[in-house]
């Protein structure tokens, strides 16, 4: 043979007939039966696809579509042959050879460089896994190498590597051969693996001496311990002259371990089924009616809550706690009960602006659960939106049971622990039914509740100034005793005030409401909406924790400890009369049960949104055909709060403090949230900002709002002290409250772990039940995915394609990333959070660029790298010429048949990609 220097010329364009050659390879390669393509491959023979001229083939290789990928083909003689099929294993042990031989030179890619296949034009444009070659930065002293003639910095491959997975040594011998003409060429390493089970690899090293004289035969040497490891002269392979030092650092010869990358292959060589295809890249036209379509549809509008009306929702849930609070905050602070009030008054101040700071950034449903995933990872999220389902299950229970227990003040012989089972199954079947909550009607108990409590505050001032000696005996009484860890203590006045503090949070549960159905409010309204809540609780709260110790006494059968449960009742009683006693107790039932529908209706929401984000399973989105309504969820619901109810025999102090833990977790959850909102997604648009601490200067109180700007620190250290209080209060209730979460936790955890836990499965039915068979199954010939693998080896266990065909079918969905610039470090970041946080093998990196200019160059081949990188993951490259918009976002969903839930975006930084990200699409990296 003849030495031949390595091309630098430029590939023409293929012309028309060329065009025509391709599209005829591709038509014969859709064409294959697969199976036949398969086998002849296993036997070690080359697959004949087809006579092709070489020009003809030359225009196949440079063009970027191929049914096949173009390396595991070869041109021999005028025909065409397909020498390997597409295998994740095999891309995974190049993957691993090339860390490996990175490792080797102990100076990274500064002096040698690394590349992929790199084709020679002029010997049939084989194509090696693998070549080293030396960088430019040699050329100069003092190092001083000297380029062969015709020779750029570019096709200068000194080692070639060739990893065979179904080639035969006689195929990898034909191709050292050819490679061995090259002039600049030193070493060649072939690597034959053993197909399928990986258990007689080998492989050649072929040290080029003198170029055109074909290559002695050689022995393979197993890939063995002792012979793994290939040796490779350095100044031969940085083609070093005689006087010039090596570089730094780089050792004079270079050890490449075959072994260690075959181990790693060796050890998951059972889950190469969980290899994922290879990315595609492609670009989508959206037609321009399908666009003015979902355009008028979005613009079209919508009936949305006005202030008051959705402030009625909120308030209804948020005031029913006034009816019960009162009296359990002066069984734990007595006499000082309002000062842990008015504390508790100051905290919900400052959540008000925290509230609004994050909500007006991500105005969406969900409220700490949505703040907690677009700023963390979604296994914190999770743990919130455990912590919201029993703050609803919480919400529900204590309702029902309060609900009954002043039904029972008029009828004696009611049992509050059925009756409260009873509440909670009509409004149960009232939901089934389809009796979901009316703004109208809640603003009509919303307002009879408040005119309610403001006559009672009337009359309980006009009683305390005709008796004034109540409260004076009331401030003679000695702080009640407190169950501290499960023993009884003499309270002083930090303890009273401390643990009145934690209880005095449950007379606020239902703040966060309003930021559950923030997408239902008209825009621009949630902050009033928070001021009227605030104003509302904090009035009435204060107001009737004051007028409670000058109206009823604290100690006696007949005073608000020993009653705690209908201190309202007790207090319209005794300042109005029997007959508006009737009315407290009618009416406090009505709010108590309203808070009820509240929590059905809350927790439906929530758990749909938990299965589309699938932290919930998907079958409670099902709905019944008769009035579509999520059966399921509601029922489960009714099971869960009756077994509370019936756990803790319906004890209203316990049910609170389990209420009062979930609350607090959330409020302690969201307070954290609103911190790394503040550090992780500092340039989203908001409304406002709520400051990290209190401002001194009375030239800085001022707000633009018109109010003071708090510290988020404060308010976390606040619900920090309040969830210790509630924790040290009553242990027992902390084992109950541990208990449902574990349960609730345990469905998140599996659905977050499930194919974790179905790989333990696999495992464990392997290691008991190993399948006899161990053959790899071949896929279908009618497959339509030619880059899919072709292979599926079996799994080893008794009905291990069952469980395969599970966690595939978990894989299944895509997940969209919208990504603006080429930025190395972002797309990492984006796949690096789907592969941590979702269950997918397909990632949709998706660019948007502006209509008449050109897809940015090297975005394709920018994916392709991370294609390559995460062999679990298929990365598909998707380019749309238009404006990013709410319109296109909703046409791509439904053109990939998934939710906006699944689409993901950086931080917007601009209000046109804010208005996206309102539909849902979470934000992942800053």
């Amino acid at each position: 043979m003849m030495a031949v220097p390595a091309p630098t010329a430029v590939i023409p364009e293929p012309t028309p007939l060329e065009l025509g050659a391709i599209h005829s390879i591709n038509q014969t390669i859709e064409l294959l039966d697969w199976d036949l393509v398969d086998k002849q491959l296993q036997k070690g023979k080359a697959y004949f696809l087809r006579d092709a001229t070489l020009s003809e083939w030359e225009a196949y290789v440079t063009t970027e579509d191929q049914q096949l990928k173009s390396k595991n083909m070869e041109w021999i003689d005028g025909k065409l042959f397909i020498v390997e099929l597409p295998s994740r294993p095999h891309e995974r042990y190049i993957a691993r050879l090339i860390i490996a031989a990175n490792a080797a030179t102990h100076t990274g890619l500064r002096f040698l460089d690394i590349a992929g296949a790199a084709y020679q034009t002029n010997i049939r444009r084989l194509e090696p896994d693998v070549c080293l070659m030396p960088r430019r930065v040699l050329g100069q002293p003092p190092y001083n190498v000297q380029l062969p003639p015709g020779v750029n910095w570019n096709d200068f491959h000194t080692v070639k590597f060739e990893v065979g997975w179904f080639q035969s040594w006689d195929q990898l011998d034909r191709k050292a051969n050819q490679w061995e003409t090259v002039v600049n060429v030193v070493y060649i390493v072939c690597i034959q693996l053993d197909y399928p089970t990986l258990a007689h690899c080998s492989y050649k090293v072929h040290h080029v001496v003198h170029h055109g004289v074909a290559l002695p035969a050689m022995v393979p040497i197993p890939i063995a311990a002792d012979t793994a490891v290939v040796h490779l002269d350095s100044r031969l392979v940085l083609h070093l002259p005689a006087p010039s030092p090596l570089p730094p650092n780089f050792p004079p010869q270079l050890d490449i371990d075959l072994l260690a990358a075959l181990e790693d292959l060796r050890g998951d060589a059972s889950w190469t089924w969980t290899y994922a295809t290879y990315g595609h890249a492609q670009t989508l036209h959206i037609p321009r009616d399908s666009l003015d379509s979902i355009r008028t549809t979005m613009q079209t509008p919508k009936h949305l809550l006005s202030e008051w009306p959705s402030t009625a929702i909120s308030g209804n849930d948020l005031l029913s706690s006034c009816l019960y609070s009162a009296g359990i905050v002066a069984s734990k602070a007595g006499k000082l009960s309002p000062i842990p009030t008015f504390l508790v008054t100051c905290v919900m101040y400052l959540f008000r602006f925290i509230y609004i700071e994050v909500v007006s950034a991500i105005p969406l449903n969900g409220g700490s659960y949505n703040t907690m995933l677009n700023t963390t990872s979604k296994k914190v999220a999770a743990m919130t939106a455990t912590l919201a389902v029993i703050a609803y299950l919480a919400t529900g229970v204590v309702g029902a049971v309060s609900a009954s227990d002043y039904l029972r003040a008029q009828v004696p012989s009611v049992n509050n622990v059925e009756s409260a089972i009873g509440i909670l199954f009509v409004f149960a079947l009232l939901n089934v039914l389809g009796l979901s909550e009316s703004a109208v009607i809640a603003l009509g108990i919303f307002v009879l509740h408040i005119m309610t409590l403001l006559i009672l505050i009337v009359g309980c001032v006009v009683f305390s100034f005709n008796n004034p000696h109540i409260l004076r005996s009331n401030m003679q009484t000695p702080l009640p005793d407190l169950d501290i860890c499960g023993s009884l203590v003499t309270s002083n006045v930090f303890t009273a005030v401390f643990f009145g503090f934690s209880s005095a949070m449950l007379g606020v549960t239902g703040f966060e409401t309003a930021a559950n159905f923030v997408e239902e409010q008209q825009p621009g309204i949630f902050g009033a909406i928070l001021r009227n809540m605030w104003f509302l609780s904090s009035f009435f709260n204060l107001s009737l924790s004051i007028l409670n110790l000058c109206v009823l006494p604290l100690l006696g059968p007949a005073g608000t400890i020993a009653n705690n449960n209908i201190v309202l009742a007790l207090m319209a009683r005794e300042t109005l009369g029997r007959g508006f006693e009737l009315w407290m107790t009618i009416d406090g039932f009505i709010v108590l049960s309203g808070s009820v529908l509240t929590s059905y209706v809350g927790i439906t929401g929530l758990v749909r949104r938990l299965a589309c984000d699938r932290v919930m399973p998907e079958f409670l989105l099902a709905e019944n055909k008769w009035r579509h309504t999520n059966h399921y969820i509601i029922w489960l619901y009714f099971a869960v709060a009756a077994s509370l109810v019936v756990c803790l025999n319906g004890d209203i102090v316990m049910l609170s403090s389990v209420f009062s833990y979930a609350f607090l977790g959330l409020l302690l959850l969201f307070s954290g949230g609103a911190i790394l909102f503040k550090v992780k997604r500092s340039h989203m648009p908001r409304d406002t900002s709520a400051a990290w601490y209190t401002y001194s200067d009375l030239q800085q109180l001022t707000h633009k709002l018109g109010v003071c700007r708090w510290k988020c620190i404060v308010a976390l250290v606040m619900v920090c002290c309040g969830f210790l209080g509630t924790l040290l209060g009553d242990p027992t209730v902390s084992v109950v409250f541990a208990l449902y979460f574990l349960v609730v936790g345990s469905l998140v955890f599996i659905m977050l772990e499930r194919i974790l836990l179905l790989r333990v499965c696999m495992f464990v039915m392997k290691s008991l039940c190993p399948s006899k068979k161990d053959k790899a199954e071949t896929k279908s010939s009618d497959s339509s995915d030619l880059d899919e693998p072709l292979l599926q080896p079996r799994t080893g266990a008794l009905g291990g394609r069952t469980i395969r065909k599970a966690i595939q079918a978990i894989n299944a969905p895509p997940v969209v990333f919208f990504c603006k610039h080429m930025s190395l470090s972002l797309l990492n970041k984006a796949v690096r959070y789907v592969r941590t946080n979702e269950h997918t093998e397909n990632i949709q990196i998706v660019h948007v660029h502006a209509p008449g200019t050109a897809d940015p160059v090297g975005f394709a081949d920018l994916v392709g790298v991370f294609d390559s990188m995460y062999p679990e993951t298929k990365i598909d490259y998707v380019s749309i010429e238009g404006t990013f918009e709410p319109a296109l976002v909703q046409w791509l969903a439904s053109y990939l048949h998934i939710s906006t839930n699944m689409m993901f975006i950086r931080q917007p930084d601009n209000i046109d990609a804010h208005k996206v990200s309102l539909l849902g699409v979470r934000v992942i990296t800053s």
